[in-house]
């Protein structure tokens, strides 16, 4: 999802669970008004290595499909992105790992940007994400409802999210996690 992850903690500061937001094979920009960070991406997919006995996500294998080239190759070429242990630097992709990165990320510019640029299929590499649309980002990874994506956004701000249309990410997330839960 977007967003790479999310980590949920449920009435506790450790992270219990999380979720791996499936990449988009259909290139969308958004035309919300208000949204940051909403720029188009590449189509991508995603293979996910798994212990078949605990469950835990070893591997994530993210292939995409570079439209500017296909577009002057006239030939879909789809290719290895990252393998998430490999671009994150970490063991392997479950909770502990996903949420090292997502707490990672307002401190470590480094790391932001390749969450970045891997959130948008390297769409657009030039393209930056500072201040507000960091915070959005950081927000939407580690929070599941919007009340406490708010209170994140305050946090950071000091004034909360101008950014009223994030909601329906959030809300999509939301449902997402329901459906998992129950």
């Amino acid at each position: 999802m977007i967003s790479f992850c999310k980590t949920y903690s449920f009435f506790s500061e450790e992270a219990k669970c999380s979720i791996l937001l499936g990449p988009s094979v259909t290139p969308w920009e958004t035309t919300l008004p208000g949204v940051i960070g909403g720029a188009a991406n590449n189509p991508s997919i995603r293979l996910v290595k798994y212990d078949r006995t605990t469950g835990v996500t070893l591997d994530v294998f993210q292939f995409y499909l570079n439209l500017t080239q296909a577009n002057v190759d006239v030939f879909a070429d789809w290719a290895l992105e990252y393998t998430g242990t490999e671009y994150y630097g970490q063991p392997d992709m479950g909770t502990t790992s996903l949420n090292s990165i997502a707490q990672s990320l307002l401190d470590n510019d480094e790391l932001f940007n390749k969450y970045y640029a891997a959130n948008g299929v390297n769409y657009d590499p030039k393209e930056e994400c500072a201040g507000e649309c960091r915070y959005v980002h950081y927000c939407a990874v580690t929070e599941l409802a919007y009340d406490a994506y708010e209170q994140c956004m305050i946090q950071l701000t000091g004034a909360g999210s101008s950014v009223e249309l994030t909601i329906v990410s959030l809300v999509l997330t939301n449902l997402a996690a329901k459906i998992l839960l129950n």
